[in-house]
């Protein structure tokens, strides 16, 4: 059913989390409509004006999150007791605002270029490096499977699926 005030929703094995304008609420997927936590977000330095769009919850327990408007967007890491920090080497400005961990350390996220196209990028949250996956291009949406090792990209007239290791190998 409708859940009041969400913004975005993740799910990692049993545990599905929802954003909500200051907080992250977990429930079980056994029992989903009841709340099993519900932790506010305190944010280092200023919380971003715009929605929470996107949200990815980690294996270990970290939540990515994309808050986003037309001015801009803001990439940030929410540790499990809610403490946000902004996620250093997030681009500046992201085809679509999405976000998918696929280990415990790396974001996978989409890049505008200058040229206007969309690229894949690898943002290391624990020291702020970043990697270009520049074999697929021209990507709307992507979407990871429950176990992160295979990513689904939809493109203008196909989704093509293929294994994570290959899209990071510089694969078509």
């Amino acid at each position: 059913g409708p859940v009041a005030n969400g913004l975005a929703i993740a799910r990692d094995a049993d545990v599905i989390t929802i954003a909500r304008g200051g907080s992250l609420e977990t429930r079980s997927a056994s029992k989903p409509g009841e709340t099993v936590e519900t932790v506010p977000l305190r944010w280092s330095g200023s919380a971003p004006g715009a929605p929470i769009v996107a949200i990815d919850r980690s294996p270990s327990g970290s939540t990515a999150i994309v808050a986003a408007d037309e001015q801009g967007q803001t990439y940030a890491i929410a540790s499990a007791d809610g403490t946000v920090s902004r996620l250093e080497g997030a681009p500046n400005w992201s085809f679509t605002p999405l976000v998918g961990w696929i280990d415990a350390d790396h974001v996978l996220v989409l890049n505008q270029g200058a040229d206007n196209t969309s690229r894949f990028f690898v943002v290391n949250s624990s020291d702020g490096s970043t990697e270009t996956l520049g074999s697929v291009t021209d990507v709307r949406w992507f979407a990871l499977s429950q176990d992160r090792l295979t990513v689904a990209v939809s493109k203008d007239a196909a989704v093509y699926i293929g294994h994570i290791t290959a899209l990071r190998g510089g694969e078509q």
